[in-house]
């Protein structure tokens, strides 16, 4: 499971690297990123992580989740300059990734 993360977050880092190169001007609007570029709401970690109302960037999100007692392995992306912050919550079998709205490519509809 542990290789299977790395290898995502590798294959999302190459897709931010070349996204932010041709990124329009900043938002403080954070969302969630797979690893073909397409971002989704925050609010879908529901499935996961009932009642995130309220949560709008990694910060607030690992506050609460930190707050119901999980461990929490946060890994700010250096070379987007603040703009990606990776978050693995292993008791939920999550490992996502924020963004800034400018590396979003594509939005998920749901």
């Amino acid at each position: 499971m542990d290789i299977y993360f790395k290898i995502v977050a590798g294959l999302a880092l190459i897709i931010f690297v070349i996204l932010s190169a041709t990124a329009p001007a900043e938002s403080s609007e954070w969302f969630l990123v797979s690893r073909h570029g397409e971002c989704a709401e925050i609010k879908v970690l529901e499935k996961k992580i009932p009642d995130l109302s309220g949560v709008d960037s990694p910060a607030t999100f690992i506050k609460v989740v930190q707050e119901r007692g999980y461990e929490v392995a946060v890994k700010e992306i250096r070379e987007l300059n603040g703009n990606a912050v990776q978050v693995d919550v292993p008791a939920k079998g999550l490992a996502v990734m924020f963004v800034k709205k400018e590396l979003c490519k594509e939005f998920i509809q749901k």
